[in-house]
């Protein structure tokens, strides 16, 4: 369904509850994945909330990724 991410790309959970309920998702991957269009269509589908950690950073530091990295 979305090609070379499943290459790219790592996915793992964390549980954080003793009933081993899935919480939290993280994706991890390179700039370019698909990390975001895939965190946002399993956090539609599984009815989760979505954060992508690239705009908590920049609203935070008020500094662009690149300018961060530079």
């Amino acid at each position: 369904m979305f090609g070379d991410m499943e290459k790219k790309m790592y996915i793992c959970t964390h549980n954080l509850t003793s009933d081993h309920s899935m919480k939290r998702i993280f994706l991890i991957g390179y700039m370019g994945a698909g990390k975001t269009t895939l965190g946002r269509w399993l956090a539609k589908v599984m009815n989760l909330e979505f954060l992508d950690l690239d705009d908590f950073i920049v609203a935070r530091h008020h500094k662009t990724i690149k300018e961060i990295f530079a």
